[in-house]
Formats: C-alpha cells, structure tokens, sequence
C-alpha cells in the first residue's frame, strides 16, 4: 500500500552509530575490474617499454580476449597469476 506523500515524516530517524574505543586499522582490496583490466591492457599495449598490470582479472574470458587482441596487435603478453606483462 502506497501513502500519499503528504503522509510521510518530514525526518527519518537513525540510531546514532557507537564510537570504536580506539581507532581501526583496515587494509581492503577490492576485487579485480574487468572493465579496468581492459582498458590497463590496451594502454600497455599502446605505451613505449614494458608495462606491468597486478592484480588484472586475467581469468574473465573478455579479458583473455582482450590479451589476445594486444599480441595480434604485436604485443608480447606474460600472464603470471594475475601479474600481467606487457
């Protein structure tokens, strides 16, 4: 059931969140993009020297597409983990 908008409160109530007693150290690594995998890949290709991509999601097929697009490309490609050389 819908209210009309006149009907809802003007605040939303939140709990005030609780303070740490001491401050928290956090390290995140987000996931691999492949989006940005891709893109790392075309521009080493592109780039004078060798290029080294970590932390590539090299095992997304569109990504391995994309590896062999760069050697017909006339690239050189080592894939070591998810170190990528270009």
């Amino acid at each position: 059931m819908l209210l009309p908008f006149d009907a809802l409160p003007d605040r939303l109530e939140l709990p005030t969140p609780a303070r740490a007693a001491a401050p928290i150290a956090v390290r995140v690594r987000p996931p691999g993009s492949k989006s940005l995998t891709n893109r790392a890949l075309l521009l080493a290709a592109l780039a004078e020297g060798r290029s080294e991509l970590r932390g590539a999601l090299v095992d997304a097929d569109d990504a391995r597409r994309m590896m062999d697009a760069v050697r017909v490309l006339g690239a050189e490609v080592e894939v070591e983990g998810t170190t990528v050389r270009v």
